[in-house]
């Protein structure tokens, strides 16, 4: 018998339909050969499994939304606790030039050269010292120092109307004079304008066998060089490390002072002063280039994590940490100096995710922290960004939100206010950026600027120093064309 319930039904015959009808009736398993039963079982199986999957899913989804929610609120909490990294509308480029008025004389162009801040700077404006650098045939040593200042406009009007009265010209750092307005967002020109006055400083050598800190050294001149590093010091000198003379890398570490000429009217203006940090045994242990050199300041500052400015109280501040470079033999270099102005040269043991060995990269001291981003180890473009803990020397990995600046070197990067790093140009393997990014170091939150007004040409290999709420930029070299002699300024009254 076929059927396994109901009547017995001849295959043989085409039976009525009301027998089939009755048979399904009776028993609806005996007309499986009939109806396709298996397939329908099989497909039930499968929704069933679907519906699982489907229940799944929708529980995964659910979690995932609430997670999400969760993120929200926490992005919400930190922004209404957290003001803004810089307030755009205040954000304003000005192009400078040289004014060589009087006995000034411009700097000429030049790249992978040092400048620093000298001297008291007010909120709009300051002095800078400029040493060294190469215009990409000799490697120079001049000094020069240049005052950046916020001087009354000889004409007003739009820019338009200033540009054809003379007050503003190009921007491509060819002439000596200029004066650019500042404005608001709609173009319309202030009373007041940026001018930055430079001045050829001559260089001498301490004399009677003492050095400019007091030392026991030998009168010394700093030869040319390029890719040295340099930073200010607490006494308002300048400290000046290693970088490469054309043949050799240098490993000496030099103070630069500036006084004034004490000769007289026949020579009126400053002088600068060289001598050799902590005398004769001030050098460097080993020679390097494409380094850097930072200063930990006792300034107010927001450490990360915190919405507190705090002072900084270590016996450490003061001193000057050097990072990574290069030189001859030895390659890329990933080690960490400490000096201070008694030269007690330290190769202190450090802490933590080490950054990999590398040169032309940037660095940056904020508060208790030394920020190191990018550079070259000599096969590829880095990208990556190391915070110092500088009480415990221990290295991080700093892990990062928003639109990362691109992996690049010979790039800028300066402390801003007490929670932010402003990071300018570079070069990433293809091309000169000139692109503004700014970190806030308490959410860790990168942006990309655009200032107002018309942004520098892409370069790399240029300096910037910060004077009161002002950042100034000199040189450097753009698409590897010959060095460049402009500066700009970026302000931003609305700085924290």
């Amino acid at each position: 018998a076929m059927l396994t319930a109901g009547p017995v039904i001849n295959c043989t015959s085409a039976p009525p339909l009301p027998h089939l009808l009755s048979a399904w009736m009776v028993g609806a398993p005996a007309l499986s050969m009939f109806s396709g039963g298996t397939q329908a079982a099989h497909a039930a199986e499968q929704m069933v499994s679907v519906e699982q999957a489907y229940t799944a899913t929708s529980a995964r989804l659910e979690a995932a939304e609430a997670e999400l929610g969760e993120v929200q609120a926490a992005l919400r909490r930190a922004e209404a606790r957290a003001p803004p990294a810089i307030v755009m509308p205040t954000m304003l480029h000005h192009d400078l030039r040289a004014d060589a008025k009087g006995d000034g004389e411009v700097p000429g162009p030049r790249g992978a050269h040092v400048m620093c801040p000298v001297g008291m700077s007010t909120h709009w404006g300051g002095q800078v010292l400029l040493f060294g650098g190469s215009d990409g045939e000799q490697w120079l040593g001049d000094v020069y120092v240049g005052r950046l200042s916020l001087a009354p406009l000889d004409v007003a009007g739009t820019p338009a109307e200033v540009a054809a009265a003379g007050g503003l010209e190009a921007s491509d750092g060819s002439q000596d004079t200029a004066r650019v307005t500042s404005g608001d967002a709609a173009g319309t020109s202030a009373s007041a304008g940026w001018e930055i006055r430079w001045q050829k400083v001559a260089s001498w050598a301490v004399q009677g066998g003492a050095s400019a800190d007091g030392g026991s050294g030998e009168a010394y001149l700093a030869r040319g060089r390029r890719d040295h590093a340099a930073c200010r010091l607490p006494d308002g000198r300048v400290l000046v490390t290693g970088g490469y003379d054309g043949s050799v890398e240098l490993r000496d570490a030099l103070v630069v002072e500036l006084r004034p000429n004490d000769a007289g009217a026949a020579a009126p203006g400053l002088v600068a002063v060289w001598g050799q940090l902590g005398g004769r045994h001030g050098n460097l242990r080993r020679p390097r280039s494409h380094h850097t050199l930072c200063l930990r300041s006792p300034v107010p500052h927001t450490p990360p994590g915190s919405q507190d400015v705090q002072e900084t109280e270590d016996p450490d501040v003061g001193a000057c940490y050097l990072f990574g470079g290069y030189a001859s033999g030895r390659g890329h270099l990933n080690e960490l100096l400490v000096l201070d102005l008694r030269a007690l040269q330290q190769e202190p043991e450090v802490f933590g995710d080490v950054p990999s060995p590398r040169r032309s990269h940037s660095a940056a001291v904020l508060g208790e922290y030394m920020w190191v981003h990018g550079g070259t180890d000599g096969m590829r473009q880095l990208g990556d960004l190391h915070s110092l803990h500088l009480p415990s020397l221990t290295w991080s990995r700093s892990r990062t939100m928003g639109p990362a600046p691109s992996a690049r070197r010979s790039h800028s990067l300066v402390p801003v206010g007490t929670r932010h790093l402003l990071m300018f140009g570079g070069y990433d393997g293809g091309g000169y950026r000139n692109d503004t990014y700014v970190l806030d170091t308490v959410t860790m939150v990168w942006r990309e600027w655009q200032p107002l007004g018309r942004l520098p040409a892409g370069r790399s290999m240029h300096s910037c120093a910060v004077l009161g709420q002002c950042v100034m930029l000199f040189g450097g070299v753009h698409n590897g064309q010959a060095a460049k002699n402009d500066c700009h300024v970026l302000c931003n009254p609305a700085t924290q």
